[in-house]
């Protein structure tokens, strides 16, 4: 009975005290109960959870955000730090509702060694970042393939060899298609050898296929351009392009110096046999279709030689064509525009002068009217030693043929006082490093565009020896 009565007792107090004062009204409602939050905040990432960089990045931390059930966006902290060196570190990230509710959330980032730098498959640009001035310097010089050795492409890793006309691999000139194509594996495994001090930039081979592979032994001749023109039949022309390059990639070269496009105006002129004809659509029609066959399977051609080869005064080889820019372009423009409609890798610049200026150092011709009037963004060679041309210059020094626009330089056997003549003008300011960037920059991108930077590039380009003949 006691506890029954203490109980009572409780109750009642109990029930007055939730009553509160004020008029003492019994009906009131009593109070809702109160939650206690124990739910710690979500933390969400930005970006990946585990993120890779190389020494020598700025780690730039993506940060984190957090979201409480009752607080609703809570501020995060981090702490931890990245270093410049090879490791992983942790990042940890923490908010605090207000209830006291701690989450944490980390990252992990892994500093790496940078990958070794590999120019097969790496763009032209981020070629050229990795060259020194020697380098860059190498790389505008084409010489004979009879004045150049394997040790040299090693150490000087040069840009380009040609060969001559009578020029053979090893000096053969009963060297088999196999042979000439176990050379020029030879000069790309060369040119790939960085250890003597070369970017180890493939080199490529350019070789005078006017009318067939003309110096390989059992390859297909066609006529001189003369005849050809005398057929007026373009798909002809293409289709002896389609041969013509077939025979040469067998060899494991790539890049021919044709067509010639030149337009003879004087039958005097002891190379009229190089032109198609003095027919300015004819020319135009013919130049495309040949390098459309040439570039076909990736091997790049050369439009030559720009410009007026065929209008010089009395026919005189290498002379003067004098005439105004109107008439020059009408006269002798036509072929480059087919070239270069067709998609010309190249184009090679040629001995004689316009209006008295030799043309291997004209901006005029090489820079304004090639590729502002023209519209050409490929890479211009010379002719062979047609620097040594340039009033005040020599086969082996000539910065104003690179102003000029000259971006590889034939010189076939004094290439290596080139190499340091190019290194020396440009550490004078006689060739601004920009234009020695800008020529470097069209050679790799030639060579780009023929496939020779692609890291499954074969040498041959699948063409098997049995194609030639």
């Amino acid at each position: 009975m006691f506890i029954f009565s203490k109980a009572l007792l409780l109750a009642v107090v109990l029930t007055l005290t939730a009553c509160g004062g004020g008029g003492g009204s019994s009906s009131s409602s009593p109070d809702a109960p109160t939650t206690t939050d124990t739910t710690a905040p979500v933390i969400t990432l930005n970006g990946a959870a585990a993120i890779e960089i190389e020494v020598g990045d700025t780690f730039s931390d993506p940060g984190a955000e957090a979201q409480d059930n009752v607080d609703g966006p809570v501020s995060v902290s981090v702490s931890g730090q990245v270093e410049n060196q090879v490791g992983t570190y942790t990042l940890t990230y923490s908010a605090t509702d207000q209830a006291g509710n701690r989450a944490t959330a980390t990252r992990t980032v892994t500093v790496v060694e940078p990958p070794e730098f590999s120019v097969l498959g790496s763009t032209p640009a981020q070629i050229l970042a990795q060259m020194t001035l020697p380098q860059k310097a190498a790389q505008l010089i084409q010489a004979e393939i009879s004045a150049v050795s394997l040790d040299d492409i090693r150490r000087y890793g040069i840009g380009s060899v040609l060969n001559g006309g009578g020029s053979y691999p090893n000096g053969n000139r009963a060297a088999t298609v196999e042979d000439w194509k176990a050379y020029s594996e030879a000069l790309r495994v060369a040119s790939l050898d960085t250890q003597l001090g070369s970017a180890g930039i493939p080199i490529v081979w350019g070789t005078d296929a006017v009318h067939g592979h003309n110096n390989v032994r059992g390859a297909t001749l066609f006529p001189h351009n003369i005849g050809l023109g005398a057929a007026r039949n373009a798909e002809l022309i293409q289709q002896i392009g389609l041969a013509t390059a077939a025979e040469v990639a067998a060899t494991g070269i790539d890049w021919i110096f044709a067509p010639t496009v030149a337009q003879a105006k004087d039958y005097r002129w002891g190379r009229t046999y190089e032109s198609y004809s003095d027919d300015s659509a004819l020319v135009e029609s013919y130049a495309q279709a040949m390098v459309v066959g040439l570039q076909n399977n990736g091997i790049g051609a050369t439009a030559k030689h720009f410009i007026g080869d065929g209008g010089t005064s009395r026919g005189t080889d290498q002379g003067n064509t004098a005439l105004t820019e109107a008439q020059l372009i009408e006269q002798h423009g036509s072929g480059y525009v087919g070239a270069i409609g067709a998609g010309v890798h190249s184009v090679m610049a040629t001995f004689n002068s316009v209006n008295g200026v030799k043309v291997h150092g004209s901006e005029a011709l090489l820079d304004d009217m090639l590729r502002s009037q023209f519209g050409f963004q490929g890479m211009v060679v010379s002719d062979w030693n047609g620097i040594e041309q340039v009033p005040g210059c020599s086969a082996s020094s000539c910065p104003q043929a690179v102003n000029a626009g000259i971006d590889m330089v034939m010189v076939p056997y004094d290439w290596k006082t080139l190499h340091a003549n190019l290194i020396a003008q440009v550490e004078q300011g006689q060739i601004s490093q920009a234009r020695l960037d800008e020529a470097v920059l069209r050679v790799l991108e030639f060579k780009s565009a023929i496939g020779l930077l692609d890291r499954d590039f074969q040498v041959g380009r699948g063409v098997v020896s049995e194609v030639v003949g």
